[in-house]
């Protein structure tokens, strides 16, 4: 029998897998926590442009992973296509470049995943930084 996911589903899972990875190479959970747990909000604010281009700026490892993750996750759907050179600055040149309604629905995916992330970078950083202290 084939297992059949749901979208959010999907985008759980796929959170998951970029928040354990992204937890195993970075020490600074705290920072990573922060910030994905404000991340959504810049969106909301400034745009996925803006947040983005933010993000590209300060090149920094939490700002790397949230581009790193958006960027998967809409190529992977077909929401974005995966540009030739693959950098992030031209994926954000591409996104720009889409046409309104395109660029909403990339927003919204992106929202809806960044939940998923902050809920497990949350949940799985205070879980690394416990066992860092408690001598685990």
């Amino acid at each position: 029998m084939i297992k059949q996911q749901t979208l959010s589903q999907k985008r759980s899972e796929f959170a998951l897998i970029r928040v354990i990875e992204i937890l195993k190479l970075e020490r600074d959970h705290k920072k990573l926590k922060s910030f994905f747990a404000s991340a959504p909000s810049m969106i909301l604010k400034n745009g996925l442009g803006h947040t983005l281009a933010f993000c590209l700026a300060k090149d920094k490892p939490q700002h790397k992973a949230a581009i790193s993750i958006a960027k998967n996750w809409l190529i992977e759907n077909e929401h974005i296509k995966k540009t030739d050179t693959n950098q992030d600055s031209d994926f954000i040149k591409q996104l720009a470049q889409t046409n309104q309604a395109t660029y909403l629905m990339a927003q919204t995916e992106t929202l809806r995943l960044l939940e998923w992330v902050k809920r497990y970078m949350t949940a799985f950083a205070v879980e690394k930084e416990d066992n860092l202290h408690s001598g685990d």
